[in-house]
């Protein structure tokens, strides 16, 4: 006796649908399953955990099962479905076939699968819609894979063969098809989908979801539809990395016209797709900005300092792009000219262009002028796209302190400073300024090419009128001509992407009056008013990145631009990655590569000058510079850079260091005296970096330690030399040795007294009484005092030097606050 349907497994948000698409089935009574061997008719509900086999195979559901408990389905069973009838799933699924039994759904017409269950002979066949569905409502995470599931969804009835409602279960491995609607119905869901073909459907998939869910490596093939979205405005199926048919990708009118694969509708992701030919991406050359390489035993590398470069050769590999095939770095001599540089870039491009006939060009800073002048000069210059990043199209102001007075102000004027200060003096030069203006040829190709001079006119500051009272800049005035500018435009692709830094960030003009001093070799063209006394009044700030003012930067008119907002000079280079990466490939990428030094702090800048290398240990210590046992370098410390100890430039960079106690070991090379330097580089402000070093005399393979706290809210590093009264002795000797003690008498004299004061110290180890030793303390401090007089009277008399002076004096003063 049948029996209307029970309804409160529909009621809630799946009733109003459900009743409306599903109006014209029949629900009635059900029973339990057969036990015997198959065909199995199932009746009832099923509210306890159900395990159908193979051997009771065919299931036949005639009308609409509920299944309230788990329902575990075993390899090869059979469940065939009467007209309309339809499997409930509000608990869990476990229907795992196996590749060789596979668990099959299918019409109960089917005589394929299982035989002629309805026993009518040939007088029915299957068809699409047959059946109903298989409906995930609820419950835990169903599984379906290695099944077929074949002629269910009627048609016009929205479900699904599979439908999948506010629940995320997994079909993978399967077949669906024949559907007479869509094969798979996803309603807000986030299922699993993936490695299933999904054919001869009306529709493959059908999503009305607000969740994007993913569909990912399914053939998806010979439907009238492969995928569509309901509500595509707000509605969006994730379906790349899917065969839709052709290697030419699914239909679509507008992204993809020529496809000839399923048709997919608005809201539907197919690219990119499987089968997809890449295309043919042109290589690219990096080409870094002043200071964006260093030269490490002989070759030149791309920034190891700043790793400026670090995220955005990341982001393109990670694109797809290949180091040395498809990308290419362009790291050279800073310092000698851009039209050598751009000889470089012709070399570098005349090697790789075979492989496409042409290459793309990523330039950053002034290697944009470089590539500039490149594409300039010559007609044949191979290159299609050209991106420049933060170029100073027009110069920048800040290079005038620089080429006229040597004034270097930044974060890396430190570093700048330093290796121009002891190539100067190496080439003869005792005026920085004059060895910059006469050896660096880069520093006056950097100089602005408008008015940013100002001079005090009628008691107002005026601008002077660039080039009169200037120096000049007679490389960027060619670059920069009309017609030169014109030539570039016509013979590249350019895209100009800039940043600013923020509205005062950026020296900008320069407020001067003339030379007070023409006898110095520097600032020819004017003096910026007290700036070598620490007056930073005289430099006007205005709107760009840090380095290169806007209206250098934003220079280039009619070509494509891109502007971020609050990134600098260094950091447009990581801001910008996906932005590059889609210019150049036409696809945007997903991530965004932002390493440890994408944002740098503080740099931790140690030097020496010699006789001297250096090992720097680091609170953890772990050591970077060289290692004095082995004779080699060493590099323990994340991103640090050591320029190597076989050059007369040593110095080490520590990015973003660690808080707490350094050590910095100091071996000598030679007799003689040695200078260190350790300073905290912070920002990248106008002033200039102050230079304090330590001297000290060190014979050839003596040792000596320096130490020093660093914390993020100390101002400044206090650093202290490892003083006993060895290192006294050895200093007092090499002293002699060197020079800087004139007289025997005086040496020998302070030698015996360090011994002897050496002794009584020893003593004190050995000493139990406090009073005693308090006593021991008292004579050795009041000696000490007596010998600092014997030092200012041994000076005054020339006996010793200054430098001999300074260097005892503070021994001893270490010594004593030891004591103390």
């Amino acid at each position: 006796m049948f029996r209307k349907f029970r309804f409160k497994k529909i009621t809630r948000k799946k009733t109003m649908w459900l009743a409306l698409i599903c109006a014209s089935f029949y629900f009635i009574s059900q029973t339990n399953c057969s036990q015997a061997a198959g065909p199995t008719e199932v009746i009832r509900p099923i509210t306890s955990p159900t395990v159908w086999i193979k051997e009771n195979s065919p299931y036949i559901i005639k009308y609409s099962i509920y299944a309230d408990a788990e329902l575990t389905i075993e390899p090869g069973t059979i469940i065939k479905f009467n007209r309309g009838a339809m499997l409930n799933i509000d608990e869990r699924l476990n229907a795992a076939g196996t590749e060789d039994e596979k668990i099959i759904f299918t019409s109960i017409k089917d005589d394929s699968a299982g035989g002629d269950t309805n026993k009518d002979g040939t007088a029915t066949s299957p068809a699409r819609g047959d059946w109903t569905s298989i409906f995930f409502y609820k419950g835990e995470q169903s599984i379906m894979e290695h099944v077929v599931v074949s002629y269910g969804s009627v048609e016009g009835a929205v479900m699904g063969a599979v439908t999948i409602n506010l629940k995320d279960i997994i079909i993978r491995n399967s077949e669906i098809n024949n559907s007479g609607y869509s094969g798979i119905f996803i309603k807000d869901s986030q299922p699993t989908i993936e490695n299933n073909i999904i054919s001869n459907n009306r529709a493959g998939v059908l999503s009305w979801s607000s969740k994007t869910p993913k569909i990912t490596n399914n053939s998806i093939v010979d439907n009238d539809i492969g995928a569509s979205v309901i509500l595509s405005l707000s509605n969006r199926l994730d379906a790349a990395d899917n065969w839709w048919g052709h290697d030419s990708g699914p239909y679509h009118a507008v992204l993809n016209p020529t496809g000839q694969g399923n048709r997919v509708s608005d809201g539907v992701i197919f690219d990119p797709w499987t089968g997809k030919k890449d295309e043919e991406i042109d290589p690219v050359i990096i080409v870094p900005g002043i200071m964006g390489s260093w030269e490490k035993y002989g070759e030149w590398v791309i920034d190891p300092v700043l790793h400026t470069y670090d995220n955005l050769i990341e982001a393109m590999v990670s694109s797809g792009y290949e180091l040395n095939e498809t990308l290419f770095l362009l790291p050279y001599d800073w310092r000698q000219s851009n039209t050598e540089t751009a000889d470089l870039l012709k070399q570098k491009i005349l090697e790789i262009k075979d492989k496409t006939g042409k290459v793309d060009i990523v330039a950053h800073s002034m290697g944009g002028l470089a590539a500039r002048y490149y594409i300039q000069s010559n007609a044949e210059h191979y290159v299609d796209q050209l991106i420049f990043l933060g170029t100073p199209h027009q110069g920048s102001p800040k290079d005038y302190l620089a080429y006229e007075g040597g004034y270097i102000p930044g974060r890396l004027g430190g570093i700048m400073k330093f290796i121009f200060q002891i190539e100067a003096i190496e080439s003869g030069y005792f005026s920085l300024p004059q060895y910059i203006r006469e050896q660096i040829p880069s520093v006056e190709q950097l100089l602005p090419v408008y008015d940013y001079l100002q001079e005090e006119i009628n008691n107002e500051w005026q601008f002077r009128l660039y080039p009169i009272q200037y120096p000049r800049n007679t490389f960027l005035e060619n670059l920069n001509v009309e017609p030169a500018i014109e030539i570039l435009k016509q013979r590249v692709n350019i895209t100009n992407v800039y940043s600013s830094a923020g509205a005062n960030s950026t020296l900008s003009a320069i407020k001067v009056i003339p030379d007070p001093n023409i006898y110095d070799s520097k600032w020819m063209d004017g003096y910026p008013i007290n700036l070598e006394e620490g007056d930073l009044s005289c430099l006007i700030p205005g709107n760009g990145d840090g380095t290169v003012p806007t209206e250098s930067l934003s220079f280039l008119s009619g070509v494509d631009t891109v502007e971020f907002a609050d990134a600098d000079h260094s950091g447009i280079v990581t801001e910008a990655q996906n932005d590059i990466i889609e210019i150049l490939t036409g696809t945007r990428p997903d991530d965004y590569y932002s390493g440890p030094w994408a944002t740098i702090k503080k740099i931790l800048f140690i030097r020496v000058y010699s006789p001297v290398d250096f090992v720097v240990i680091a609170p953890d210590g772990s050591m970077v510079g060289k290692d004095f046992s082995a004779d080699t370098e060493i590099n323990q410390i994340a991103g640090a850079f050591y320029s190597g100890f076989n050059s007369d430039v040593e110095f080490a960079a520590i990015i973003n260091p660690v808080e707490g106690d350094y050590q910095v070991k100091l071996q000598g090379t030679d007799d003689g005296t040695y200078q260190l330097g350790i300073d905290i580089l912070e920002d990248e402000s106008t002033g200039e970096q102050e230079e304090d070093l330590i001297s000290g005399i060190i014979s050839d393979g003596a040792e000596e330690i320096f130490y020093f706290n660093y914390s993020e809210s100390a101002p400044e590093l206090e650093i202290e030399k490892e003083i006993n009264f060895n290192t006294l002795i050895q200093d007092l000797n090499e002293l002699y040795a060197g020079g800087e003690i004139s007289k025997q008498n005086v040496q020998n004299f302070l030698d015996n007294k360090f011994r002897h004061l050496s002794e009584n110290y020893d003593k004190i180890e050995e000493e139990e009484r406090v009073s005693r030793i308090e006593k021991l303390k008292e004579q050795i401090i009041n000696s000490f005092e007596q010998i600092l007089e014997k030092l200012d009277f041994y000076l005054k008399k020339a006996w010793i030097s200054q430098i001999a002076y300074n260097v005892l004096s503070k021994d001893i003063i270490n010594l004593i606050n030891k004591l103390n």
